[in-house]
């Protein structure tokens, strides 16, 4: 998927749900950052970002800096929904469970395809315009 793909589902899921917006949306890309600074290669291994190792080691990150348990959610929220999430249905898939399995997909569409970035697109914005106005509601217990 593309970066502003992941973006806009990261700003929208989290907008969705209440978390922090901003930290849910920055993080969504993070994953990515292994794929577009390729000199990182030979110290690291390819895709590596899209792991869950990363994605725990991002999250605890955030978690002991902010000492705020809703930006550790926005961050996981964004990186493993948005970063990861979308790129599992991609042909190309990613190494979620690294360094243990290889790449994993559910090869619903090419990587870089705009007709899957589109339709996401817009059905986070909408997600979003439901949410501002009122057609739908998300509550959780404040004991969560």
């Amino acid at each position: 998927m593309i970066a502003l793909t992941h973006f806009v589902f990261g700003l929208s899921i989290a907008y969705v749900l209440d978390k922090r917006i901003v930290t849910a949306s920055a993080f969504a890309l993070v994953a990515d950052l292994d794929t577009t600074f390729t000199f990182l290669y030979p110290f690291t291994p390819e895709g590596i970002m899209h792991s869950l190792i990363a994605a725990t080691l991002s999250t605890f990150l955030v978690y002991v800096y902010t000492e705020d348990r809703v930006s550790a959610e926005s961050c996981a929220i964004g990186y493993i929904i948005s970063g990861i999430g979308l790129d599992i249905i991609t042909n190309s898939g990613v190494p979620i469970f690294f360094p243990v399995f290889g790449d994993i997909s559910i090869p619903l569409t090419a990587t870089e395809s705009l007709a899957p970035n589109l339709v996401i697109i817009i059905l986070s914005l909408s997600l979003m315009f439901g949410k501002k106005h009122g057609m739908f509601s998300i509550d959780f217990p404040d004991n969560l």
